[in-house]
């Protein structure tokens, strides 16, 4: 009863850590997808998943002779106003941008199949909308003479027929979701001598269709009243931003919070390495007027470039712009104290959103015509200009450019000297890289890539406190051996206990399989394979200085292993309800394996980065104090985490305690 009620001390924290962590971010995305597919019906078409043939190996299917390959009929399909399925061509596919093309050659070395992130899955749903229109010559449509569901191009057809627990279930109003192959009325072949298919068409089945039919069709009726509940629910992600810059303003006020604290600081994150004032200062606001114009631009910005980019890919964008803003900012003023000779602007500060709407005036610019830039001047225009960068019919690259936003910058200037023209010019620098997609997405606009990238790179090669060899002052098997014989003091400086020591040890040796495993569901260039490898590295080089004994850089590190972690699981959580959705269509464009193998390795590398998740909390305050920014953020989350530890240490020593051992424990001892 007593080990019982300790496991039930155990569970409670570890339920809070995974509905932060794994629920929350699985809901908040699986709520986008719910919403994009009630806006819009449509239906993935793939291969066949290997792993379910021997489902249909008994069955005796129809094959229909045409002159269609199954292969043409792999893509995206869409309800037109005639009510048929008009398909996207996978044919078609393309990435813009010369230097985004290093993950397109990289794929002719390593293995090619793997799981996208969402925002490539997203690209392609909005990519299907704008071929629409050019009418795809292949159509699936009900054909009622066969009473059957048929792919249709020009005179030739291929129908298709559903299985669902042996029995035909077939619908006139929308094509059958799950295993399906092709029929023919006459000739009669083996399953597994079949070119099958897999559809799926999430608007209209399972979970979807009941949120889509039922509570949000009541939901939708309701918000379309209140004008600011619907502009909520339709932009999230700028709602949020927002709601979350307004009330940061309001705590910062009414806790008299200095401007200096928080602020973007030269000196304070180049010599003191306070990275965290990237993400403080950009989102602090001290006076009415600064978020007052802030906001309202955002909110401009927002409603019009959001479903642009899709709610979650824009949040993420965001997110970068932050950090990649801060880091052209202080080139620039790096540069500025070269040109000039003058130290002085080693002390500039700058607070605000400025800097990431900036960004955005650029991306809204060059996506139009032309832009006005001066409001008191309605007359005075720049159009917007297109070049072609590319080479020949290798590299298909255009780029625009529009002065506007560089004449808007120094009218602000002009109008309020106080503005930081370096902060301005930084964003509207970043905005150009952005939308001339000049860096590679996988990297540079995944959070759970750039952050730990950047703080990896600063601890690297500024602060040089990154460690991936063994010059260990403190041996392991030496300090284990020593612990069995009660020999403590030749351990030196690193004096951990027997388990400290086993988490040490195994940790990043659990980490390194997830990595190996992580190779068979994702490619080497994404970025789930990109941020794990970047949390491996970083739990490597904390373990080692914990080793050595330096517990003020290992605290450090194993801080920054944290954030990387809580990045990593939370993101992998929001590109789940994606893959499982549109598997079919992911099968057929990025040859990945099958689902249930996905799902297989998916949770144990969840598993394995959960663990180093809570095993780098409980050395984080082993190592270091939990205080400042990160104790404010991120400080109940360590707590937690290093009470699971804790409580679980307390519940093995119960479990093998004994009275031979030479151990004493106090009666009624907690």
């Amino acid at each position: 009863m007593l080990v019982a009620s300790h496991f039930r001390i155990l569970l409670a924290p570890l339920m809070k850590l995974i509905a932060i962590l794994m629920v929350l971010p699985f809901l908040v995305s699986y709520l986008d997808l719910i919403f994009r597919f009630h806006a819009s019906d449509m239906c993935f078409v793939g291969p066949f998943p290997s792993s379910d043939i021997e489902l249909l190996r008994e069955k005796e299917v129809n094959v229909m002779k045409s002159g269609l390959a199954v292969s043409d009929l792999y893509g995206i399909y869409r309800f037109s106003k005639s009510g048929r399925l008009l398909s996207t061509s996978i044919a078609n596919r393309k990435q813009l941008g010369w230097i985004t093309n290093w993950l397109i050659l990289s794929k002719s070395f390593l293995p090619s199949s793997g799981y996208p992130p969402l925002m490539n899955l997203i690209d392609e749903i909005r990519s299907s909308k704008s071929t629409l229109t050019s009418r795809s010559n292949m159509i699936l449509a009900f054909d009622n003479d066969k009473n059957s569901w048929c792919f249709q191009k020009h005179d030739e057809r291929l129908c298709i027929q559903d299985y669902l627990e042996g029995t035909q279930v077939l619908s006139d109003k929308f094509p059958p979701t799950g295993i399906s192959v092709l029929l023919d009325g006459n000739k009669q072949v083996p399953a597994d001598q079949t070119q099958s298919l897999s559809i799926s068409c999430p608007g209209k089945s399972g979970i979807v269709s009941f949120f889509s039919n039922g509570a949000l069709a009541k939901i939708g009726k309701n918000i379309k009243k209140y004008p600011n509940l619907k502009i909520l629910v339709e932009r999230p992600t700028t709602s949020f931003i927002i709601l979350f810059n307004v009330a940061l303003a309001f705590i910062y006020w009414n806790n008299r919070v200095d401007v200096s604290s928080v602020c973007k600081d030269y000196s304070k994150i180049v010599y003191e390495h306070e990275l965290w004032r990237s993400f403080s200062g950009a989102t602090a606001h001290f006076e009415p007027l600064h978020i007052g114009f802030n906001m309202m631009s955002l909110y401009a910005l927002g409603t019009e470039l959001e479903p642009v980019y899709s709610s979650i890919p824009f949040l993420f964008y965001n997110i970068c712009l932050i950090p990649l803003t801060t880091v052209v900012m202080m080139a620039l003023v790096r540069l500025q104290i070269w040109w000039t000779g003058n130290d002085r602007h080693q002390h500039t500060k700058t607070v605000g959103y400025s800097g990431v709407l900036f960004a955005w005036i650029v991306v809204s610019s060059l996506e139009s015509r032309g832009t006005c830039p001066v409001p008191f001047l309605p007359n005075v225009c720049f159009k917007t200009y297109e070049f072609d960068a590319g080479i020949g019919s290798l590299y298909k690259w255009t780029i625009k450019f529009n002065l506007g936003p560089v004449i808007q910058l120094l009218i602000a200037q002009m109008i309020m000297p106080r503005v930081s023209f370096v902060g301005h010019l930084a964003g509207i620098l970043c905005g150009f890289i952005l939308h001339w997609n000049v860096l590679p997405r996988e990297i540079f606009y995944m959070p759970q890539v750039l952050i730990p990238l950047i703080m990896f790179v600063h601890l690297a090669l500024i602060r040089k406190i990154v460690h991936l060899r063994p010059n260990s002052l403190c041996d392991v098997s030496r300090r284990q051996d020593d612990l069995e014989h009660g020999n403590a003091s030749r351990s030196g400086t690193c004096n951990w206990n027997r388990s400290q020591v086993a988490f040490l040890v195994w940790i990043p040796r659990i980490l390194i399989v997830a990595t190996i495993l992580s190779t068979t569901v994702f490619h080497m260039t994404s970025s789930q394979m990109i941020s794990q490898v970047l949390v491996t590295l970083l739990t490597i080089s904390s373990t080692f200085l914990s080793f050595m004994g330096r517990l003020s850089d290992a605290g450090v590190l194993w801080r920054v292993t944290v954030i990387s972690l809580l990045l990593l699981i939370a993101i992998d959580f929001m590109n789940l309800p994606y893959w499982t959705v549109m598997e079919p269509y992911i099968a057929a464009v990025w040859n990945a394996p099958s689902l249930h193998y996905l799902l297989f390795l998916f949770f144990l590398r969840t598993a394995a980065n959960f663990l180093a998740l809570v095993i780098a909390c409980y050395f984080t305050i082993e190592t270091s104090d939990v205080d400042g920014i990160f104790g404010n953020v991120f400080g109940w989350i360590v707590i937690l985490s290093h009470s699971i530890i804790v409580d679980l240490q307390r519940t093995i020593l119960r479990l093998t305690f004994s009275p031979f051992q030479g151990q004493g424990m106090a009666l009624n001892a907690s």
